[in-house]
């Protein structure tokens, strides 16, 4: 089925309005003769419809509680803050969840204020007894 409203649009005006043959727009658009009918059928292409309802993902009574962190991206975030003066506010707004995940942790190397300042965030987190999950794509050697 084709979805294109302008070749629906054509071929529709080409049968309906000119009055040309329904042979003709066979030759002339290179159509499966289902699907012409179809089009001259219907006045406006059918939409994508679902056969039922989407089921709820499983871990959609877990979102507001859990934080996912790039490292790099994290320790941008709380170098900018110490910048700007407000890294009292990030480091209750990290305390909040109940897990936070920092993915690729070896991945780019930090500055000695960088990885200083994802040190405190993770201490924060174990004196507070919140869950905290640190992914790495390199082995325990390196």
């Amino acid at each position: 089925m084709h979805s294109q409203m302008k070749l629906w649009n054509d071929v529709r005006q080409f049968v309906l309005v000119n009055d040309r043959s329904m042979r003709a727009a066979y030759r002339k658009f290179g159509l499966h003769w289902n699907t012409l009918q179809k089009m001259l059928d219907h006045p406006l292409p059918p939409g994508y419809r679902r056969s039922a309802a989407a089921k709820p993902r499983k871990i959609a009574p877990f979102l507001p509680v859990v934080h996912l962190w790039l490292a790099a991206d994290l320790a941008n975030k709380l170098t900018k803050a110490v910048d700007a003066g407000g890294l009292d506010r990030e480091m209750r707004t990290l305390a909040q969840p109940k897990l936070l995940i920092l993915d690729e942790v070896g991945y780019l190397k930090f500055d000695a204020v960088q990885a200083s300042l994802l040190s405190q965030v993770i201490c924060q987190l174990y004196q507070r007894q919140q869950a905290t999950v640190l992914t790495n794509n390199k082995a325990f050697g390196e």
